[in-house]
């Protein structure tokens, strides 16, 4: 009797930066450690000997290595800047510096976000402002705010569907004002 065949796994193959030579087999097990751990960012911070101890950044693949693991771990784990601070201040000299690196690519990575969403809620807001003389075409707005009317649209569609209007009605309803300015 033949059993049935057996569906195979699809194959996914390794990143480069893990098949290259100069990436050791120590530097991959705390990768896989750090992944193990990264959910418990406490054990990660009393035992970092268990995953750093032996990187030592000896050329520019395996310092990019270094920084990837402690972007992660920055990024993927809740911590707070004080425990990062003194979690980096315990490493070794070369990795210090390194580590400091990747958090401050995260921080301002951070800072990046929060100014373009600031920016997008002013820019509804002022949209929005607009809208509510009911005095300035949809061009208007779109030129006055400087985004396209496209975006305009959208913005007070949703604001229009935020205040219970369906879409369809909230479509009809900047028609109906469009052709008050034709």
């Amino acid at each position: 009797m033949n059993s049935p065949a057996r569906p195979s796994l699809p194959h996914y193959p390794m990143p480069q930066r893990w098949c290259s030579p100069a990436i050791n087999d120590i530097e991959r097990l705390s990768a896989l450690l750090m992944l193990k751990h990264i959910w418990e960012p406490q054990f990660v911070l009393e035992h970092p000997e268990l995953i750093f101890i032996h990187l030592e950044p000896k050329n520019q693949e395996v310092s990019d290595f270094v920084v990837s693991l402690l972007a992660y771990l920055f990024k993927n784990a809740e911590i707070e800047r004080e425990t990062i601070n003194r979690f980096i201040k315990h490493f070794p000299d070369n990795l210090n510096h390194k580590a400091m690196t990747a958090y401050d690519m995260i921080q301002a990575e951070g800072i990046e976000k929060g100014i373009e969403q600031g920016a997008e809620l002013k820019e509804r807001e002022f949209i929005k402002n607009l809208w509510s003389f009911q005095e300035f075409s949809l061009e208007k707005i779109a030129l006055l705010s400087g985004t396209s009317l496209e975006r305009v649209i959208e913005i007070l569609s949703v604001h229009l569907q935020t205040e219970g209007l369906s879409e369809a009605v909230a479509a009809q309803t900047l028609e109906a004002y469009q052709a008050k300015f034709v």
